[in-house]
């Protein structure tokens, strides 16, 4: 099942959605700007809370993420288990992915319902790279508390 979060969406663009969620899977970034342009929501979410983004960052797919983001999806959009898009990125080991969302507003610092944010989920992940931008991005102090040192 999937729900779109588009303000005027309609059932006739059900089927497009559900295109749009599969294409995004598997990186297909040529089959969702067909699917977009004849009039598939970029917004549609499955049951789970995960949008076509956060599938792209998953599945460590660039190109997917950059025209995701470049036709103007939210990049902090929270799945129902409060992940965003970075968390998915993060979970993938792309550091690439994670940089793209950072680039275009992502949040780095947000935890998820669990209380994990990146740089935890990064290091039980023993994902050196991702580890290496989020130090050079901001800096821990205090238990848990961030501060931007500057830009990634």
């Amino acid at each position: 099942m999937w729900v779109d979060d588009a303000p005027n969406s309609n059932d006739g663009n059900f089927e497009l959605g559900q295109a749009v969620v599969e294409a995004s899977k598997r990186g297909f970034t040529d089959i969702i700007r067909l699917l977009h342009q004849r009039g598939a929501a970029l917004t549609v979410r499955s049951n789970d809370g995960m949008s076509p983004l956060h599938d792209a960052a998953y599945g460590c797919h660039e190109d997917t993420v950059r025209f995701l983001l470049l036709e103007g999806t939210d990049p902090n959009k929270l799945d129902n288990s409060g992940r965003s898009p970075s968390f998915c990125g993060c979970e993938s080991g792309s550091d690439a992915i994670v940089a793209l969302l950072r680039e275009k507003g992502a949040s780095v610092t947000r935890a998820n319902s669990e209380g994990q944010t990146l740089l935890h989920l990064a290091v039980s992940r023993g994902n050196v790279d991702v580890v290496q931008r989020l130090i050079h991005t901001a800096v821990l102090f205090n238990s848990g508390c961030w501060i931007r040192a500057r830009e990634a």
